[in-house]
């Protein structure tokens, strides 16, 4: 009882790790891309064109991490499992495909919304003629 709910407990931290990892991994991007952004728009860039960018690079993160994941991440947790019943004989492996698609569909929603977020922020916060380049 104890190792299962000890095993819980790492899979959650897990789980939450992996989610701020992205998001911080698109945070940092967003930043880093950010003078870009101003120049764009001094260029005449429209905000929906700037959107639709932004939206389009966030989904691009997402289609190389959901291939990672359905790749390389299936296959190391299917071998893990193996390896662990070879070696526990008590234990018993089950893809967790919940988990999977719930953490794909959250993965989805950080890169389709973030964007969008982040720009009304800083839209809100500053002029674009405040800025320095």
């Amino acid at each position: 009882m104890f190792s299962r709910l000890t095993m819980a407990g790492v899979s959650i931290a897990f789980f939450f790790m992996g989610i701020l990892v992205f998001l911080n991994t698109l945070l940092t991007e967003y930043v880093r891309d950010r003078r870009e952004q101003i120049l764009l728009k001094y260029l005449g860039v429209t905000k929906k064109e700037m959107m639709k960018a932004l939206v389009t690079e966030g989904l691009i993160y997402f289609a190389a991490l959901a291939s990672l994941l359905a790749t390389v991440g299936i296959y190391l947790d299917v071998v893990i499992g193996k390896l662990a019943k070879k070696n526990i004989f008590y234990f018993e492996f089950a893809f967790p495909y919940h988990t999977f698609f719930i953490l794909l569909i959250i993965f989805f929603a950080i890169s389709v919304s973030l964007p969008p977020i982040l720009s009304h922020i800083q839209s809100s916060t500053h002029s674009i003629y405040s800025r320095n380049l």
